[in-house]
């Protein structure tokens, strides 16, 4: 899932970009409770967790500003090669509500390991 960044007003989300019409828009228009992760390819004990929740979801011309946007920070062209005909993108914004960075192993919560059986 390609991700970046989104300021409106004094706000900043968390913006990603899909089409109209894909099973995403729907589970998050039904659901909009989001958990996105990412992990360092040369480290994967060194992770980020975003969660937080859909509050927007723009169509037209701001949301294929955003689909270029990221296809330049991803892929570095100006314009997103693979869209299809009559295909209308889709910018969802998400309000972060609990970021967090994990290096290492996550402990335990106390208790966990007195449950499991030798």
């Amino acid at each position: 899932m390609w991700v970046d960044l989104h300021t409106a007003g004094d706000t900043e989300y968390v913006m990603v970009n899909t089409s109209v019409g894909r099973v995403k828009e729907e589970n998050l228009r039904r659901n909009p409770l989001v958990s996105l992760s990412h992990h360092d390819p040369h480290n994967p004990y060194d992770r980020a967790e975003i969660r937080g929740r859909a509050v927007r979801f723009v169509e037209g011309e701001e949301a294929a500003r955003s689909m270029d946007r990221l296809t330049l920070k991803y892929i570095g062209e100006e314009r997103y090669p693979w869209l299809l005909p009559g295909e209308r993108r889709l910018m969802i914004l998400i309000e972060p509500v609990r970021v967090r960075r994990v290096v290492g192993l996550e402990p335990f919560r106390d208790g966990v390991l007195d449950q499991v059986s030798p």
